[in-house]
């Protein structure tokens, strides 16, 4: 970023070398995703507020087209088969959960609800979402089979499945006190205890266990947390910064 609505997408080598700037710093070029064959990135391009536009690159930087109109299209997810997009659009004619083809065309909205998010579409087919009030819902591509996982007065978010598509992870929150939560053959279960609102858990490739940020108050910083699944958990950083969430390396 430099400065406001001004932001470009670089790549670079796992190691740090070879960064490579592939948008230009005129207006906003934000939240890049790799296609599941790693060919396209996706991302959302943004010229001031409450505008919005997806589009898509080859990884090199090439390739540029432009996915949606301007205005407010954002929070896109991949199928696993690549060849589909899921996203939200907030401001728009018809506001609602879309899903298109990855070339843009296709368009259809499969969800008319008020919504903030789209967090995941899972191995089982299923996209999952974040309600305007703050609950994880699950529906079909198709738009059939709508259902909320949660309940209650927690404000939960950044849900992800596990790679095998039987569990599911999020965060929920009351105020700034929140937990990490799994929910697992229909049952909700609390994963870890209180810390500050972050970033989503993210998965292990083998599904036993998800890594969190998670702020250590006595120590007043931010470590990585590994939470299995059996409820035990290990801290993997001690010198505190990092609240963003990993990535694991796949196997």
């Amino acid at each position: 970023m430099r400065g406001e609505f001004r932001g470009a997408i670089f790549t670079m080598r796992m190691d740090g070398t070879g960064l490579k700037k592939l948008t230009t710093f005129h207006n906003a070029n934000f939240g890049p995703t790799f296609s599941p064959d790693g060919n396209k990135i996706l991302y959302t391009w943004s010229s001031g507020e409450d505008s919005g536009q997806l589009r898509v690159m080859n990884r090199s930087g090439t390739g540029k087209k432009q996915l949606t109109g301007t205005k407010d299209n954002f929070s896109a997810v991949w199928a696993g088969s690549g060849d589909r997009i899921a996203y939200f659009n907030r401001l728009g004619r018809r506001p609602g959960l879309y899903v298109m083809n990855a070339n843009g065309s296709h368009k259809e909205r499969i969800l008319i609800d008020p919504l903030s998010g789209v967090d995941d579409w899972g191995p089982d087919g299923r996209i999952l979402y974040t309600t305007a009030d703050g609950h994880i819902g699950s529906i079909n591509p198709n738009g059939s089979d709508n259902q909320l996982l949660t309940s209650g007065k927690r404000w939960n978010h950044s849900a992800s499945n596990s790679p095998d598509g039987t569990k599911i992870t999020f965060q929920g929150c009351r105020g700034s006190n929140c937990r990490t939560f799994l929910i697992q053959e229909g049952q909700v279960l609390g994963l870890s205890g209180t810390t500050r609102p972050s970033d989503g858990p993210t998965w292990s490739p083998d599904d036993e266990a998800v890594v969190v940020p998670f702020f250590r108050a006595h120590k007043k910083q931010w470590d990585l947390k590994l939470l299995t699944l059996d409820g035990s958990s290990v801290w993997l950083t001690e010198s505190g910064g990092i609240r963003e969430a990993a990535a694991w390396q796949s196997r």
